[in-house]
């Protein structure tokens, strides 16, 4: 028991004096709150490229022993002299026209609401067989149509071509006119008997969606066995089909259009052959089956006679041939005139691209003479293009983005700023700004160039240039498709801000740094190198 007992009081002092061991070595151990630490090189290895001494300051609480907080600086503007004076006049400007533009924008999306609206519930009211009710909304979009549309044509339209959303609501309505027309009459509404001021493209557009509304019908008349009226959309789906299988359709929105003109004709013939697989003679809505057994076939033969007769007495076909045949001709006319623009500006865009290949080769006078070639070619294509308007969209619209591109770099390399509209020449104002969004990209292209020189100045230049595009882009709404030119815009700068960056590094690096402090307010500081 003794010796237990001895055992005890020896474990117990050694624990106690382990205790004290461990408080010791913490105090001795704890940084006082000026105490700077020292840290090793990343490599760990000590040689001359690894001199610099990597020190941090902790700074540390009396009380609660946590870290002060550090406060970071307030970026400051990259943007020097050189950038203010790149030609921020002709920017002011692009901006004010441009919120002049998106004025007469926020008009389109109001008076395109109003008339989808009354169409829809003019297609209501007709599928309900509420005609009256369908006419008074065909009325009011009638009335809409005359007080609003040339006004807003007037605000949104461009080159000649009514705005897409104030085109479809159009459409929308012309359909609406044509199936309460066709429950009237049995044809399809003429595009003369329209009163508003419809384009080609509209109609046709019209026309093919009529379509999808017979074979809906269609469907609601199958379910009371009323063949006559199936038989009905039927002839004018086919009609419809077959003028339009006549026509040279490009991929588009009437090319797409028209693929669902195919299912709804083979929908309605669907529902036909299902009338005929179960006997049915049902005439007129009155549900009665023929009751002669294999009479039926005769009897529907009679009907469709009775039909044709019907047709021949009220002065014809379904639809007016005549009328689509006039405008496939002026459509084939336009195909062939936008033809002959795309192979003409397949030498503007050519022209473009070489003449940039001759400036990033400093050949400029090579580069003049291949910007002079693209400004005669585009010269020589603007009396087709003043004769329709509608041309300039596309290929030739492409072309001279491309062409605005190189004349802008052009004089940026010259004489170090921005190119006016005026300047460029032949480009409108969403040209002009796809040519500026490009531009980036090409001294993105020149900024490499000057790096490998160790040309820091060169490669700030570029970055200031960008810089003054991006916040151009920012500030202001860009028309049409310019926004998906943005990520090429954002590629363009963060690449030369990682360049200014690593130039930067390089030339840091001919020195040692002295300190760099996360606490220290000042930059970092090199010292030169012996």
């Amino acid at each position: 028991m003794l010796i237990l007992a001895r055992t005890f009081r020896l474990s117990l002092l050694a624990f106690r004096n382990s205790e004290i061991s461990k408080t010791a070595s913490s105090a001795l151990l704890r940084p006082t709150p000026s105490t700077a630490v020292t840290l090793a090189p990343p490599c760990g290895i000590s040689h001359s490229s690894c001199r610099s001494t990597y020190t941090t300051r902790l700074s540390m609480s009396d009380d609660t022993g946590g870290g002060r907080v550090i406060r970071p600086r307030v970026p400051v503007s990259s943007v020097t002299a050189f950038g203010q004076g790149l030609g921020q006049e002709e920017l002011q400007s692009l901006g004010k026209e441009m919120e002049a533009s998106n004025e007469g924008e926020r008009l389109v999306f109001p008076f395109v609401g109003k008339l989808y609206d009354v169409s829809n519930a003019a297609l209501f009211y007709a599928h309900n067989g509420r005609l009256d009710a369908a006419q008074e909304q065909l009325k009011a979009g009638a009335d809409l149509m005359a007080s609003e549309l040339e006004g807003v044509d007037k605000a949104c339209s461009k080159d000649g071509v009514r705005n897409e959303r104030v085109s479809g609501a159009l459409e929308n309505l012309v359909k609406a006119k044509a199936f309460v027309y066709f429950l009237q009459t049995g044809r399809l509404l003429r595009k003369s008997a329209l009163e508003e001021e419809v384009a080609d493209d509209e109609y046709l557009g019209a026309a093919m969606r009529l379509t999808s509304e017979l074979s809906r019908y269609a469907i609601t008349q199958a379910s009371i066995l009323d063949r006559s009226s199936i038989l009905a959309c039927a002839s004018l789906c086919r009609g419809v089909f077959g003028e339009l299988v006549q026509f040279d359709l490009r991929n588009g929105p009437l090319r797409r259009k028209f693929d669902g003109v195919k299912y709804d004709v083979r929908k309605v013939d669907d529902i036909l052959y299902e009338l005929a697989l179960v006997g049915t003679g049902a005439d007129e809505g009155d549900g009665n089956a023929d009751e002669d057994g294999g009479g039926g076939s005769r009897k529907r033969k009679e009907r469709e006679e009775e039909e044709e007769e019907q047709k021949k007495a009220e002065g014809g076909p379904v639809l007016d041939t005549e009328e689509f045949e006039s405008i496939r001709v002026a459509m084939t006319y336009f195909d062939e005139k936008r033809e002959a623009v795309i192979k003409r500006t397949r030498d503007i865009q050519k022209w473009s691209k070489m003449a940039i290949y001759s400036l990033h080769r400093a050949d400029l006078k090579k580069a003049e003479k291949q910007i002079s070639d693209c400004r005669t070619a585009a010269e020589g294509l603007l009396p087709l293009i003043d004769e329709t308007p509608r041309l300039r969209m596309g290929a030739y619209s492409c072309s001279m983005e491309e062409f605005a591109e190189a004349r802008l770099y052009e004089l940026w390399l010259k004489e170090k700023r921005l190119a006016t509209r005026a300047e460029v020449g032949l480009v409108n104002t969403e040209e002009y700004l796809g040519g500026l969004l490009d531009l980036t990209g090409e001294l993105n292209r020149f900024a490499v160039a000057r790096a490998t020189e160790r040309d820091s100045v060169g490669v700030k230049e570029c970055l200031e240039t960008v810089l003054v595009i991006h916040e151009f882009v920012t500030l202001n709404a860009l028309p049409g498709k310019l926004p998906k030119k943005k990520n090429e815009l954002l590629n363009s700068l963060r690449k030369l801000q990682n360049m200014t960056y690593e130039l930067a590094l390089m030339k840091a690096g001919k020195g040692t740094v002295s300190g760099v402090s996360g606490l220290d307010e000042g930059p970092a500081t090199a010292d030169k190198e012996g």
